[in-house]
């Protein structure tokens, strides 16, 4: 299903409010620190109820951080992000493996503002998942041990290889 801007954000509360084990996001950084301040109570419930939260993003721009309570929640052990050296082609949400939101609308702004394709196909969610899983363990955990210039062919590939 291919849900608007609006039905977008009504379905990602929906599902914050229903998931018990994880949500893994790829996102780019600007829109990342947008969707943790919109979504700051959701987060807040799902970690009291045990969900591990688990990012993606860009490396940021020098000397940004992330929200406050974004720091603060890494500190009580409810949120890990990891780095990469470029923005991702799109955003992608993973709820408990069963379902997914990806973003169809290249260099949105914030992912909650494009159009977005939803899905609890198996297939598809568990090639979502890998993709999350292999670029998780490409990922750096501290921004500042990226490279500063990727010294990969493309852009493209830099997803799949390991950070060098």
């Amino acid at each position: 299903m291919i849900t608007t801007k609006d039905a977008n954000a009504r379905r990602v509360n929906e599902g914050a409010n229903c998931t018990r084990k994880s949500v893994d996001v790829i996102d780019s950084w600007e829109s990342f620190k947008y969707c943790i301040l919109v979504y700051a109570e959701q987060i807040e419930k799902g970690a009291k109820r045990n969900v591990k939260f688990r990012y993606i993003t860009d490396k940021p721009k020098k000397g940004e951080t992330a929200p406050n309570i974004f720091q603060a929640w890494e500190k009580k052990g409810w949120v890990e992000i990891r780095y990469i050296p470029s923005p991702p082609p799109t955003s992608i949400r993973i709820e408990d493996n069963k379902q997914a939101t990806l973003c169809i609308a290249p260099t949105a702004r914030h992912s909650l503002e494009a159009p977005s394709l939803f899905s609890d196909n198996p297939c598809l969610v568990a090639t979502l998942q890998n993709y999350f899983e292999i670029l998780w363990s490409r990922a750096a955990e501290d921004n500042k041990k990226l490279p500063k210039k990727a010294t990969i062919k493309s852009e493209r590939e830099s997803y799949l290889l390991p950070l060098q």
